[in-house]
């Protein structure tokens, strides 16, 4: 099987501007095979790997000043040997030179699934049972480590891939959202109180918050400032309810939710981000002719609120992941709905919690700190939007 390597021990990285760049693992194989080399003196040893998700394979390599078998040498570089797909396990190879009485053992390097990635080593001798079992430590926490590293870029590239996203999206939808908005607004003036201009007014302040968050998407910048003043909580998810209301209705879900209103200090375009964010996934696991329990209470020190539907509830692998990155069970979800609510509410210094209810489907739960509240609302008046 003959493949070609790539000897050169550089290799350039990329990664997303906000984010840490992807670890290069030439570096950590080459003192790997050089600790090897020193521990157990071969004939030579050499890691074949790639960088991050790279095709191309690279090699790091050591070997003793002691002269090398030709031929031998030159089997191993071609790899004929490499006939089936390596395991994470430690295999002797057989040589097809008789009069030769060195030893190959090769360790699968697994990081990528594609089975040619591996760790050889030459020795002029047999190791003994300790020194595989020490080699095959040393094998299995480089190929964890790679693991990582792969994960890692494949997070890169999705990250990448989203602000190439956020970037078309920077042209293609301000002008048509700025028509939206014009027609919706000369919709509303001319039509005569009812559901139709209440429909109409919906759609415009949609369109106000989305130009809003787009705004603040394409003119991010590291500074992460938030800008408090006193929300009333119930107001808002009316706001979302009335948002949803065609999505409700299509599936006959009822939302029972308090009364009573309940002022905190936050930013309000993040925290409708989180509201947004936990609604719409209540929804979309619920089935149809359910109902959707929110519940909302606050003390002099924090306000908090729950969320729960009537759905399958969270497996064991959501309940592990649920604020990963790109983890998501809906179907063309981004898996970053989560992970945003929980990075505000932290910004917030509130928390976030989902778990099962013990009577059936999901509940999360946010909690807001309200110290503050009144010394704001003392600031801007007494009134709350």
């Amino acid at each position: 099987m003959n493949v070609s390597l790539s000897l050169d021990s550089t290799a350039s990285v990329s990664a997303a501007s906000m984010f840490a760049p992807v670890p290069d693992l030439t570096q950590i194989c080459r003192r790997q095979v050089e600790q090897v080399g020193i521990q157990f003196s071969p004939l030579t040893t050499w890691i074949v790997y790639r960088n991050g998700l790279g095709e191309e394979r690279h090699l790091s390599r050591y070997s003793q000043k002691r002269a090398l078998n030709p031929s031998v040498l030159t089997y191993l570089e071609s790899e004929q040997w490499l006939t089936e797909t390596l395991t994470p396990t430690l295999q002797l190879i057989s040589l097809p030179f008789p009069e030769d009485s060195t030893f190959v053992y090769v360790y699968g390097l697994t990081s990528q699934s594609v089975g040619d990635e591996y760790w050889l080593l030459w020795m002029p001798r047999c190791l003994s049972e300790a020194e595989q079992a020490a080699f095959r430590q040393q094998a299995a926490l480089l190929e964890d480590y790679m693991v990582a590293v792969s994960a890692i870029a494949r997070q890169q590239q999705e990250i990448q891939y989203l602000e190439q996203l956020v970037q078309r999206g920077k042209h293609q939808l301000r002008d048509p959202l700025a028509l939206i908005g014009l027609y919706a607004e000369n919709l509303s003036l001319g039509l005569p109180e009812g559901s139709c201009r209440d429909q109409a007014l919906t759609i415009r302040d949609t369109v106000n918050d989305l130009t809003l968050s787009l705004r603040k998407l394409f003119d991010c910048t590291p500074e992460r400032r938030l800008h408090l003043a006193p929300y009333d909580l119930r107001k808002m998810f009316q706001e979302l309810i009335r948002v949803f209301q065609p999505w409700l209705g299509e599936k006959n879900i009822a939302i029972a939710y308090p009364q009573k209103s309940l002022i905190v200090a936050v930013d309000r375009w993040q925290i409708k981000q989180v509201l947004e964010n936990l609604l719409s996934n209540a929804i979309d696991f619920s089935p149809r002719d359910s109902a959707i329990e929110v519940q909302w209470q606050g003390n002099g020190q924090n306000a908090s609120m729950t969320i729960r539907d009537r759905g399958s509830g969270l497996s064991p692998e959501d309940l592990d992941k649920l604020f990963t990155p790109f983890y998501s069970r809906r179907s063309g979800g981004t898996g970053l709905g989560l992970a945003i609510a929980k990075d505000i509410l932290e910004q917030h210094q509130g928390n976030i919690i989902g778990k099962n209810h013990p009577d059936g489907g999901a509940i999360f739960e946010i909690t807001l700190p309200r110290q503050g509240t009144e010394e704001i609302i003392g600031i801007v008046g007494e009134f709350y939007l």
